[in-house]
Formats: structure tokens, sequence, C-alpha cells
């Protein structure tokens, strides 16, 4: 089952995992790390070591205040949208 966020944004811990973090209005959750990235015209599809699936809208990229805020209690910071699209559209090259 596929989980489809309001908003998404990237995030590169210092082992080099990058996670996906989905948020809606009151409520968020990161997936397990990405193992691979597909795409359609619409959204990307990150595939997780755990076999979740993030469905994330091309133009919904960023996360709401609660979001920021549960990014900034984990000493985590954001991709900006630039650098998100472009390592998503290179992990999709790779598979």
């Amino acid at each position: 089952m596929n989980t489809k966020p309001q908003g998404w944004s990237l995030t590169e811990l210092k082992d080099g995992t990058v996670k996906v973090m989905g948020t809606w209005l009151s409520t968020w959750r990161m997936n397990s790390g990405i193992e691979s990235v597909s795409q359609d015209d619409k959204a990307f599809y990150f595939h997780g070591y755990s076999g979740s699936v993030y469905e994330c809208d091309k133009k919904k990229y960023g996360v709401n205040s609660y979001g920021i805020h549960i990014l900034q209690q984990c000493s985590l910071e954001p991709m900006t949208e630039e650098q998100a699209i472009e390592w998503a559209e290179d992990a999709c090259a790779k598979d």
C-alpha cells in the first residue's frame, strides 16, 4: 500500500541514508530509508527498505510548520526542493 503525504521532503543522514518525510495536517511519518525511486508525470515513488512506498506529488515538495518542528527536534535539515528533485531524478536514472 502506498503512503500519499500532503507534503514531503528528503533528508540525508550523516551515514548517507536518504529518507523521505511525509506530512499531513497534524501528523508525520518518515520512511526507513530510500532503497529505490520510480516516477511518472505527477509523482515520485520512494521505495523504502521496509517495503513501504511513499507516493509524493512533484508539485507538493515541502513540509508544514509541524514537520519543520519535528525535523528541528531531530537535528535534521531537509534538502532544498532543487536538491531533492535532482537526487530523485538521478536515483530514477540508476534503476
